[in-house]
């Protein structure tokens, strides 16, 4: 390029001041929505962490999790309880469950009851007198069992044993469960809760937590209570869609309850306690 195009070359730039200034204010904008992408993706990978559900594999078929606990900062103390009028049926019961109770426990805002709660509990740990941290103290269900008079003992477990190879072994140890809260409880109400479905994507992706296993094993609960002259309750009616699947809206992974549909299923269970 000579001397005389290169002045011209010059001369031309020079000359365009639009042209720069439309050349930096694209690169800017780049940058920004470069900039914002990637702080979104990196929210959204942080959002779904806590809540996702970890598969084991070790064959048990237990579905572990965090009991939707996105917002889990490990106690109750920032749950509002203005429903202790509601809640009063609750007074000086006991919850027996697992990842599911313990989403009951933090976000319901149920504070005159006891919980023995823990991801991936199933009814064989609880019988064989597994321990879990209640208030700080390491305890098995039989501990709290002889540390007070419980008026009520709800037990919400089976999402866990769906896996299993046989249904009788989880029915087993369910009953020997009942008989024994019996014997160290004889003046409470007992309450067999029936499992909630879950969501329909994890339901038609999922061989074994899917919603037909789940109406087998509640059909079988419904047996095993009036087997036992023990109540059963249904707590799902509020918390599943006109397909019978949990709400979309209720749950991010399709098995755990979130905050708002804790509190919807407290209030529903405190309905329907008789």
């Amino acid at each position: 390029m000579g001397k005389r195009d290169a002045s011209d070359l010059i001369k031309r730039v020079r000359f365009k001041p639009r042209f720069v200034f439309f050349v930096l204010f694209m690169l800017i904008f780049i940058m920004v929505f470069i900039s914002r992408c990637t702080a979104d993706n990196r929210d959204t990978a942080d959002e779904k962490q806590p809540g996702e559900i970890i598969e084991n594999t070790d064959g048990s078929g237990d579905v572990q999790g965090n009991a939707d606990v996105s917002e889990n900062d490990g106690t109750n103390a920032q749950v509002d309880n203005t429903e202790k009028g509601v809640y009063g049926v609750f007074e000086g019961a006991l919850f027996i469950g697992d990842s599911r109770t313990e989403g009951l426990k933090l976000y319901s805002g149920i504070d005159n009851a006891d919980f023995f709660c823990a991801k991936s509990m199933t009814i064989d740990k609880v019988v064989d007198g597994k321990k879990v941290n209640v208030d700080g103290q390491n305890l098995s269900v039989y501990d709290m069992l002889s540390s007070k008079q419980y008026s009520k003992v709800y037990i919400c477990l089976g999402i866990n044993e769906l896996g299993w190879v046989s249904i009788d072994k989880f029915l087993t140890e369910y009953e020997e469960l009942i008989s024994k809260i019996k014997s160290a409880q004889p003046g409470a109400d007992i309450y067999v809760e029936l499992l909630f479905p879950v969501g329909e994507n994890r339901s038609n992706s999922d061989k074994t937590v899917n919603n037909a296993q789940i109406y087998w094993y509640n059909t079988n609960l419904v047996e095993l209570a009036e087997r036992n002259n023990v109540k059963y309750l249904n707590p799902d009616k509020p918390l599943i869609n006109e397909n019978g699947a949990l709400k979309e809206e209720a749950t991010s992974d399709g098995v755990h309850i979130n905050r708002e549909y804790c509190r919807i299923w407290a209030e529903y269970l405190a309905q329907i306690t008789y």
